[in-house]
Formats: C-alpha cells, structure tokens, sequence
C-alpha cells in the first residue's frame, strides 16, 4: 500500500516538469556533442531529436493533465531514453574512436546508449495502452507476451550462434569445408 501512494505522489505535474527539463538539456548535449565530433550526422540527429522531443512533449501534457495515465509518462520515458542514448553514443564516440580518454565516464556512456532498446519497447506499450492507460482482458495476454519477448530482446546477454561454424570462402571465392570434413575426405 506504501508503494502505491509513493508511485501517485511521484506521479505529479512537478515530475513531468523535471523530467521534461532532463531531456531538454540531454537534446542540447546531444547537439553540443555532435558539433563536437565532426562526423557530418547533425541534420540526421536533428531529425531524429526532433522526434523524440515531439514525443516527450506530448508526454509531458499527458502527465501533467492525467497523471495517473500510463500513456504520459511512458511518452515521455521513450522519448527521454532515445534521447539519453544518442548522447551516450555521441559521448562515446568522443572519448573512444576520437581518442579524448581523459574524458570521465566512458564506460557509463556505453551503457547508457544502449537504452535504445527500452524507449523502443516503450512505444508498444503505449500502442497497447492508449488511449485511457487500461487493457482489456483479451488485450493482457498480448502485453504479457510482447513484455516477454521485449525482455529477450533487451536483455544483455550474448548470442549463442557460432560464427565459427560458418564456412568461410577461400581465395577463389569458393566455400570451404570444415577442417574436421577435409579430413575424412583425404
């Protein structure tokens, strides 16, 4: 029961507000860090800035006018989650391809783009939950399987296929076989 009144009281016009205000500052470092690195893709994170800036704002009405309404706020986590990943990959690109290793907070900028996959996983949520914020009995399995399937998709944990079982092409082009088959054709 605790928890429940601490998710309301957190759940308020004041959280839209600082939320909002993180990702307008994340959009600019976003900007700064891409001016920064030289690498010619401004216009192509503009764009995609001005996307996850129009989602979030249209979570930030949503939250502040419907604070109990899930659409809001997973609006504007997706779009704060995209946004955070772009400066995390801009971040990184500056500290690791560009050499500046002096810089702090190199690893944690790794991490942090990867939070690409969770703001996508956002965005079918709230296909399944809009427009009131409820699911429908029929509606629940399919947030459970989507929910499970996110999960996998999200989850960090290494392919299990082996490239090593791939045939690799020899110098002519042509595929060869593995070294266990040369053998017993010998």
């Amino acid at each position: 029961m605790m928890a429940g009144l601490g998710l309301r009281r957190l759940a308020s016009p004041v959280t839209a507000n600082v939320l909002a205000a993180v990702a307008v500052l994340t959009v600019a470092a976003v900007i700064w860090l891409e001016v920064l690195i030289h690498e010619g893709n401004l216009g192509q994170d503009i764009g995609n800035l001005i996307i996850f800036m129009s989602f979030g704002a249209v979570g930030v009405v949503v939250a502040r006018a419907q604070p109990r309404n899930p659409v809001g706020w997973l609006l504007l986590a997706g779009a704060l989650a995209l946004a955070l990943s772009s400066a995390g990959g801009e971040y990184a690109v500056l500290v690791y391809r560009l050499r500046h290793e002096s810089l702090p907070l190199g690893p944690v900028a790794v991490l942090v783009d990867l939070l690409w996959a969770p703001g996508i996983v956002t965005f079918g949520l709230i296909v399944l939950l809009f427009p009131d914020g409820r699911l429908t009995c029929g509606w629940r399995r399919v947030m459970w399987a989507y929910l499970a399937v996110a999960r996998r998709w999200c989850s960090p944990r290494p392919c299990r296929c082996s490239l090593a079982s791939k045939r690799a092409p020899d110098r002519r082009g042509q595929r060869r076989r593995p070294a266990r088959h040369r053998q017993s054709l010998g």
